[in-house]
């Protein structure tokens, strides 16, 4: 497990857990979902899963991607970069972990 991915040279795996602002967890998930679709299409041939899950106003996602460039790939999608100007609306400050993992 790490905070970085750019040392793994496989498969990465991604664990995010965030809490939804009172009220927002709904908005969050929607929010997901437009990501979830850009990784589930064309634009992103290299993210072989995307996944979310929910508890209430927690907000699980688990990713797994090709490669470090799969992640970058990701993280310039327009719908990742539309998410993290509306993180701080949705997202309980502070509650939000994302940790990596390599296939082995």
């Amino acid at each position: 497990m790490s905070d970085t991915f750019e040392q793994f040279k496989g498969e990465i795996h991604i664990i995010a857990r965030q809490t939804a602002q009172p009220g927002k967890a709904d908005e969050l998930v929607a929010l997901l979902k437009g990501v979830k679709a850009s990784c589930d299409s064309d634009a992103e041939p290299d993210c072989l899963r995307y996944e979310i899950l929910r508890f209430d106003h927690e907000i699980c996602v688990v990713e797994k991607y090709a490669n470090a460039a799969a992640i970058h790939t990701h993280m310039n999608t327009p719908p990742f970069k539309f998410l993290g100007t509306k993180r701080a609306e949705v997202v309980v400050e502070g509650s939000r972990v994302v940790k990596f993992f390599e296939s082995t």
